[in-house]
């Protein structure tokens, strides 16, 4: 892998949190648009005021993870919060969520450890969390 400069969002709190959000509503409108659904049925599926969700997906306020989470559950998906390290202490900012449904979609969507413990990847994966 090339080496890369820190990335824009290492700026500040305020540019990381909007790229997080920004990768993780872009997952969120993916789904609505092939379940068929605008915001106004998702205020519905979600007990979140329809003000609050064009708010959200519009990125005018940060959702809390609550919040998130009755999103992501009304839509039928699942949520992860993952800390990995930085590679060579580089801050090169937030990993797009679509990197880890491309590696877990390829992985044949693993749901727990055992799961990937049949994939054969376990042995890089302890090697990894020992760095």
């Amino acid at each position: 892998m090339k080496s890369r400069s820190p990335h824009w969002s290492s700026q500040n709190l305020q540019t990381y949190r909007m790229s997080v959000l920004s990768s993780f509503l872009t997952q969120i409108q993916n789904r609505m648009e092939v379940l068929g659904w605008n915001n106004s049925y998702l205020a519905d599926h979600t007990d979140i005021p329809l003000r609050r969700i064009y708010a959200i997906m519009h990125q005018d306020v940060t959702p809390t993870l609550a919040e998130c989470m009755k999103i992501t559950l009304a839509t039928s998906c699942s949520i992860a919060i993952v800390a990995l390290p930085n590679h060579d202490d580089k801050n090169l900012g937030p990993i797009n969520s679509e990197v880890f449904y491309a590696l877990w979609y390829k992985a044949e969507k693993p749901l727990n450890l055992s799961d990937v413990d049949d994939l054969k990847i376990t042995k890089n994966l302890k090697k990894w969390r020992k760095r």
